[in-house]
C-alpha cells in the first residue's frame, strides 16, 4: 500500500497529465477549446489542491518539486483565465525556485516570464520589463525560438504600457518575423494584433485596423474564440478613435459575448468598460453608467484592484457628462484613496487628473492646477510620459482660463516636446491647436495659422475626423479659413 506522501505525487501527477490535456485541447482551437475550458473548469478546484501539495513537498521530494516547476508551464494558457496575478505570481515563485535548483533553464526562463506577465497586470512595469529581458536571454541561449517571440512579444507588450509604443512596435516586429519563420499561426495572430495595438496608440489608425483584421482572420482560421475576442475589442478601439462609434460598439459586443461565454472575467471586464465608454460617446450616459457598474462589481468579485480603479474613473467621467460633479468629484475622491491605498501611485496620478479635470468644470482653475502639480512629479517617476504630456496640456489650458497665455503656452511647448517624443500624432495635433489658438487671441495670425496648418497637416494624414471639426472653428474667420482650405488643396493636389 502506498504511504500517504506517495498517493500525493500520484494525485498531483494525473491532475499534471489533465492539466497538459487541457492545454493540448485549447491548442487545437474551435469546439477543442471549448472543451478544454469545460474540462478544467470541473477539475479546477483538484488542481489547484494538487499544486498545494506539491508546492509544500519541492524542497524535500524531487518528483514533487518536478511537478511544481511543470505545473504553471503546461496549464498556460488557461491558468491565465482563472488565476489573480498574485495566485500565478505565487505558482511561477515556486516552479522558479525549482527550476533553478534543478538547473532547468527552459522552465526557468518560462517561469520569469509568467512573473513578468503578472508584474504588468498589477501595474509593475519596471520589474516586468527586467523579468522578460532575463527570459529572453535565456530561450536565445537555449535555442528556443518559438518562446523567444513569446518573450519579445511580452516585451512589447511591456513598452505599451510604458507608453512607449514606437519602442513596442520593435519587439512585435521581431516576434513577428520569428512567427512567421517557424510557421507559429497562433504566435502570428497574437503578433499582428498587438501591432494593430500599437499602431492605434500612434494614431495610425487605418494601418492599426488592416493588421488587426489579417489577426483576426488568422484566429477564426484557428478557431482561437480568445484571441479572436482581443481582436474584436482591439477593432472596436481603432474604429471608436475613427469616430465610427456605432460600429465600434457592435465590435465590443462581440468581444463581451465570447468572454462571457468563456467565463474570461478579466477580458468581460475589459469589453465592459469599451461597451460603457461607446455609451458614453452616444450620450446614452445611463446605459454607460450601468455597464460600469457592472464591470466594477466584477473587479470587486475578482479582488483585480486595477480594473476596480478603471470603473470607478469611468463612472467618474459618466457623472461628468451628466453635469453631476458632486458625485463626480466624490467619486474621483474615492478612486483617489482606493488607489493611495493600494500603494497604485500611477492610478492615484490618473484620479488626481480627473479630479482636476472636475475643478476646471466648476471655476475652481486654482485648484485644478494645484492637483496637477501634484500629478505631474508621479508621472515623471513613473516614466508616464504620455500621461505627463496630457498633464503639462491641461495645465497649460488652466493657465490661458487665468488669462496667463505666456504660462499657458509654455507649458504647451513643453507637451509638445513630450508628445513627439513618444509619437502621439493625434494629441500632438490637439497641442497645436491649442498653441494655434492663443496666438488666433493674440493677433498673431500669421503665427496662429502656422499651428493651425501643423495640426490639420497630422489630422488630414490621419484621415481624423477631428480636421473638419477645427477648420469649422473659424468658419466666421474668412481670411484665415481660406489659408486652411488653400493649404488643404495644395496639399491634395501635391
Amino acid at each position: 500500500m502506498p504511504s500517504l506522501r506517495e498517493a500525493q505525487i500520484r494525485h498531483a501527477t494525473y491532475y499534471g497529465m489533465v492539466l497538459l490535456g487541457t492545454r493540448q485541447l485549447y491548442e487545437e482551437g474551435g469546439d477543442s477549446l471549448e472543451l478544454a475550458v469545460a474540462i478544467f473548469d470541473i477539475e479546477w478546484k483538484n488542481i489547484r489542491f494538487a499544486q498545494a501539495l506539491i508546492a509544500d513537498q519541492a524542497d524535500s521530494n524531487e518528483d514533487a518539486a518536478d511537478l511544481c516547476s511543470a505545473y504553471p508551464v503546461v496549464g498556460f494558457p488557461l491558468l491565465d483565465l482563472r488565476q489573480h496575478p498574485r495566485e500565478q505570481m505565487e505558482w511561477r515563485e515556486a516552479g522558479l525556485k525549482v527550476a533553478k535548483r534543478l538547473n532547468k533553464r527552459y522552465e526557468e526562463a518560462g517561469h520569469l516570464m509568467g512573473i513578468g506577465n503578472a508584474k504588468n497586470d498589477i501595474g509593475n512595469v519596471a520589474d516586468a520589463r527586467e523579468l522578460h529581458n532575463r527570459a529572453l536571454t535565456i530561450f536565445q541561449e537555449i535555442g528556443a525560438k518559438r518562446e523567444e517571440g513569446q518573450a519579445l512579444n511580452n516585451l512589447g507588450n511591456t513598452y505599451m504600457l510604458m507608453d512607449e509604443p514606437r519602442s513596442a512596435i520593435g519587439y512585435y516586429e521581431r516576434d513577428l518575423a520569428i512567427t512567421r519563420e517557424i510557421a507559429n499561426r497562433r504566435g502570428e495572430s497574437k503578433a499582428l494584433g498587438n501591432l494593430g495595438g500599437a499602431y492605434r496608440a500612434l494614431g495610425e489608425l487605418q494601418l492599426a485596423i488592416s493588421l488587426l483584421e489579417e489577426a483576426l482572420q488568422i484566429a477564426e482560421e484557428l478557431g482561437d474564440y480568445l484571441e479572436m475576442g482581443i481582436c474584436h475589442n482591439n477593432l472596436g478601439l481603432a474604429y471608436f478613435d475613427l469616430g465610427e462609434v456605432r460600429l465600434a460598439l457592435r465590435v465590443f459586443e462581440r468581444a463581451l459575448a465570447i468572454d462571457r461565454y468563456f467565463g474570461n472575467k478579466a477580458g468581460e471586464s475589459k469589453a465592459l468598460l469599451n461597451v460603457g465608454n461607446a455609451y458614453l460617446s452616444l450620450g446614452e450616459i445611463r446605459r454607460a453608467l450601468e455597464t460600469y457598474e457592472q464591470c466594477l462589481t466584477i473587479a470587486q468579485e475578482m479582488a483585480d484592484p486595477t480594473i476596480e480603479l478603471d470603473a470607478l474613473s469611468n463612472i467618474g467621467n459618466a457623472y461628468i457628462k451628466l453635469g453631476d460633479m458632486r458625485r463626480a468629484s466624490d467619486t474621483f475622491v474615492n478612486t483617489r484613496k482606493r488607489a493611495k491605498a493600494i500603494g497604485n501611485r500611477y492610478a492615484e496620478a490618473m484620479a488626481m487628473g480627473s479630479l482636476a479635470n472636475v475643478y476646471i468644470e466648476v471655476g475652481l482653475t486654482h485648484q485644478h492646477l494645484e492637483l496637477y502639480g501634484q500629478a505631474l512629479p508621479i508621472w515623471r517617476e513613473l516614466g508616464a510620459r504620455l500621461e505627463e504630456a496630457m498633464g503639462l496640456a491641461n495645465m497649460g489650458a488652466g493657465y490661458c482660463k487665468l488669462d496667463e497665455p505666456g504660462r499657458g503656452l509654455e507649458l504647451f511647448k513643453q507637451a509638445l516636446e513630450a508628445l513627439r517624443e513618444i509619437g502621439d500624432q493625434r494629441t500632438e495635433a490637439t497641442v497645436l491647436y491649442n498653441i494655434g489658438l492663443i496666438f488666433y487671441r493674440r493677433g498673431e495670425r500669421d503665427r496662429a495659422r502656422e499651428s493651425v496648418k501643423a495640426a490639420l497637416a497630422i489630422l488630414d494624414d490621419l484621415e481624423d475626423p477631428l480636421a473638419a471639426e477645427i477648420r469649422s472653428q473659424f468658419g466666421s474667420d474668412v481670411w484665415f479659413l481660406a489659408g486652411l482650405l488653400a493649404e488643404k488643396k495644395q496639399g491634395s493636389d501635391g
